[in-house]
């Protein structure tokens, strides 16, 4: 019996202090974990740095990274939940799975044109 697979959003906030080579490095890294625990669809964002609402090991600014990926095993979430507790350059991060009703609403706001950012064009 075959599992259906499930989406996933991981938020990663990341040392500030990390160069930009360093960011890359670390996300791949995060990237081949998941994929050596046969998740698909992986893909990451990076929001960039940002002012955190407290601090966090002595941090109060952290470089954001959003992971999207899907599995169709719950070890795959608890394998990755410990693989990123011990990485050090790791200050927070969070895990949610995505739900067929939230990805419907997503893709209702999505914009038409992938170059409209909700800007009115006669706009001064």
């Amino acid at each position: 019996m075959s599992l259906a697979m499930r989406k996933y959003e991981t938020i990663l906030i990341m040392n500030p202090d990390l160069s930009e080579g360093d960011l890359k490095t670390e996300v791949s890294k995060i990237e081949s974990q998941l994929t050596s625990h046969k998740a698909q669809s992986i893909r990451s964002d990076r929001w960039g740095k940002k002012e955190l609402g407290y601090r966090m090991k002595k941090k109060s600014v952290g470089s954001y990274v959003s992971v999207h990926f899907e599995g169709n095993t719950s070890e795959l979430v608890d394998e990755m939940t410990s693989l990123l507790r011990i990485n050090e350059h790791i200050l927070k991060f969070q895990t949610h799975r995505i739900s067929d009703r939230v990805r419907k609403v997503r893709e209702s706001r999505r914009p038409a044109n992938a170059d409209d950012f909700g800007f009115d064009s006669d706009s001064d």
